[in-house]
């Protein structure tokens, strides 16, 4: 009886700290990892799926936006629904204009190519949602030093790449939850200190969309929070994990709108008031600007 009372409690012990082995920790430093979730390819699903959740998880995200694709189908998210989630307090960030790889543009030395997919899905956000975009997040997160420096040089920063998809289709074995659980694991014991979670489809439409939908992602949400409550991570914003350096090429200021009004943001990231003399402002085909109200009338400047 004994003996067999002894058996159980190993076993017991052995499953307990098997079952412990399996949680993931916070880093030896004791600081959370800090955690990102990213929404790719501006589908539809994401302003009526995930916004609503993430409002309710009290969470912020990412939404990487192929400019080409908005409005292009009833899949896709339109230009109010992108205000809506700038407005929520999420991040906007360019997706380029069609998803094409950048990687094979440079190699192909299609360079006037790979400035309209940067400056053009730029100008197209910042116009139509009044916010100011300061990352490309690359399509199929695929990377090179040559594309790293080419969008710094237009003044830009290269969003993280380096980020595990969570979804579902062929291969997938896990569950969505058991995905998470899985890259945050990975990522604790990488000790690198932060994880960008990337997302797509999420019910019907999208690359690799869940096989219960929203069920899935609030199952991913649950993990986080769960996780969230033992200290082992820390759901944050893009900027909070992902600090930005300021390009080498970026200038000392840079203009934008609201409203009809300017103003000049500082490299230190400093709005202030424009003073616009002799200046007017102008919509463009590749968004707004300011121009000489002297050259407007066809006098020298």
């Amino acid at each position: 009886m004994k003996t067999n009372l002894l058996a159980s409690c190993i076993l017991l012990l052995a499953a307990t700290t098997a079952s412990m082995a399996d949680e993931p920790k916070p880093a030896p430093a004791g600081e959370p990892l800090r955690v990102v979730l990213t929404f790719d390819d501006a589908v539809k699903e994401h302003a009526t799926i995930a916004a609503p959740l993430l409002a309710e998880f009290g969470y912020p995200a990412s939404f990487n936006i192929v400019t080409d694709y908005i409005g292009k189908w009833k899949s896709s998210l339109n230009w109010d629904d992108v205000r809506m989630l700038a407005k929520a307090g999420h991040d906007i960030v360019s997706h380029t204009c069609s998803h094409k790889l950048l990687t094979k543009m440079l190699a192909e030395g299609k360079v006037d190519d790979f400035r309209h997919e940067i400056l053009d899905s730029v100008a197209a956000i910042e116009s139509n949602a009044n916010i100011r975009v300061t990352h490309i997040c690359l399509p199929g997160n695929h990377w090179n030093k040559d594309v790293q420096r080419a969008i710094e040089n237009l003044g830009f920063s290269v969003h993280e790449f380096r980020r595990p998809n969570i979804g579902g289709g062929d291969g997938v074995t896990l569950s969505a939850r058991e995905q998470a659980r899985a890259a945050i694991k990975k990522a604790l014991g990488d000790k690198r200190g932060r994880l960008a979670l990337m997302f797509h489809g999420i019910d019907k439409f999208g690359w690799r969309p869940f096989p219960n939908g929203a069920a899935d992602l609030r199952s991913v949400f649950e993990e986080l929070r769960e996780l969230e409550k033992s200290g082992a991570i820390k759901v944050v914003p893009y900027a909070e994990a992902y600090p930005r350096k300021m390009p080498a090429s970026e200038p000392s200021f840079r203009v934008s709108f609201d409203n009809g009004s300017a103003m000049a943001e500082t490299a230190a990231g400093e709005p202030k008031p424009l003073e616009a003399k002799g200046l007017e402002f102008v919509d463009g085909a590749n968004g707004r600007g300011v121009r000489s109200t002297s050259a407007a009338s066809g006098r020298a400047p």
